[in-house]
């Protein structure tokens, strides 16, 4: 083994080890924000929130990330055993779905809802990981500790073995190893959930509203019927954070080889 291979195979094993504990933490965080809200008490009728806690996008994207965490974890601990990429594309685009909608989570609390109820309640109890460090935390994590986990671990430099122009053009593999990259269509992929959770919401809020059994505006996205606004407004943000996040991890990539 090279120095070049030991020292990137040390810095693969740190970013390993920081992405366990960085998952850990996400899943047990999200295990703890959903049991308290899922039991929260409303006030007025004392009533638990129960399995209204998953009418809120908010905890939907934390779940879905928790989630991919958790499907992480046997590639991780396999990581730490043995050099190259373990992990599957569909983790990778699972991860990156997640990690929009996460993204998506945030950027609406900062930018929407805390001028509308103040950072002070968006920001506190459970909401401080929920609407904050756990977004950031994904992000980071997805784009550094991860990107380097998924990238080859015995690649020279290119300036010490250049490849040959053709090769660089056309070549899949290196050294046998695929490269993981997202494809284009992973943008649209990573819409769904937004679009899911607007078809919900539309019929729920729009549609029915809480006089016949839905749910309140609790998002104000319909205010004086500005609800197609909203989802345009939605539908290009979601697909302009799935697009900056795949150009960011790709080219980030691409800087390993």
């Amino acid at each position: 083994m090279t120095n070049y291979q030991l020292i990137n195979s040390r810095i693969r094993r740190k970013a390993s080890l920081f992405l366990l504990a960085s998952c850990l933490y996400q899943i047990g965080w999200t295990t703890y924000a959903m049991i308290y809200t899922f039991t929260f008490r409303l006030p007025g009728d004392g009533k638990m929130l129960g399995a209204a806690t998953f009418r809120y996008f908010t905890n939907d994207s934390n779940i879905l990330n928790a989630l991919s965490c958790l499907l992480m974890l046997p590639s991780l601990i396999r990581c730490l055993k043995k050099p190259g990429p373990v992990f599957r594309e569909a983790l990778l685009l699972l991860r990156y779905i997640a990690v929009s909608a996460l993204t998506l989570t945030f950027l609406t609390v900062v930018f929407f809802l805390c001028p509308i109820y103040g950072y002070q309640n968006m920001f506190s109890g459970v909401d401080l990981y929920l609407h904050l460090a756990g977004p950031l935390l994904s992000m980071v994590s997805f784009l550094f500790p991860e990107r380097l986990i998924l990238s080859s671990s015995v690649q020279p430099p290119r300036r010490q073995n250049p490849p040959a122009k053709k090769e660089v053009q056309t070549t899949k593999q290196h050294d046998g190893k695929r490269e993981y990259r997202l494809p284009w269509l992973a943008v649209l992929f990573s819409m769904i959930p937004m679009l899911i959770y607007a078809v919900f919401y539309i019929r729920n809020v729009v549609i029915l509203g809480p006089e016949k059994g839905g749910w309140p505006d609790f998002y104000a996205l319909n205010t004086n019927g500005s609800w197609p606004y909203s989802l345009a407004i939605m539908t290009g943000a979601v697909f302009a954070i799935g697009f900056i996040l795949r150009l960011f991890y790709n080219h980030q990539f691409r800087r390993t080889l």
